[in-house]
């Protein structure tokens, strides 16, 4: 079960980055956002919805990091990208200890 999230959480941390470095290049550049890279855009969309669909709103931690996804994905955030990621991480912790304690019962 945490394989698998753990797959998609990374190819979302990766993803995200690169999208927001070249998000700043375009605003930079003047140039539109995202122009070709819309196919990159919406793989980021599909990670990031995969990832949503395994968490319960209606869970306190899951919302959590449910939020803190937001958070990378949001370029005018204030935190640095490696503050962000460990929040994530952090989220993503709690989250798998709840799940293991729920289904190992």
């Amino acid at each position: 079960m945490d394989e698998t999230m753990s797959n998609n959480l990374a190819d979302y941390f990766t993803l995200t980055y690169w999208l927001a470095e070249k998000h700043k290049e375009a605003v930079k550049a003047e140039q539109p956002w995202p122009g070709a890279l819309m196919d990159q855009v919406n793989q980021e969309h599909t990670i990031y919805n995969r990832i949503r669909l395994r968490l319960n709103p209606m869970v306190r931690s899951e919302k959590e990091l449910e939020e803190r996804l937001q958070d990378l994905r949001n370029p005018d955030h204030h935190d640095t990208w490696p503050v962000k990621c460990g929040r994530v991480v952090s989220a993503y912790q709690t989250v798998m200890g709840e799940w293991r304690s729920r289904f190992d019962q």
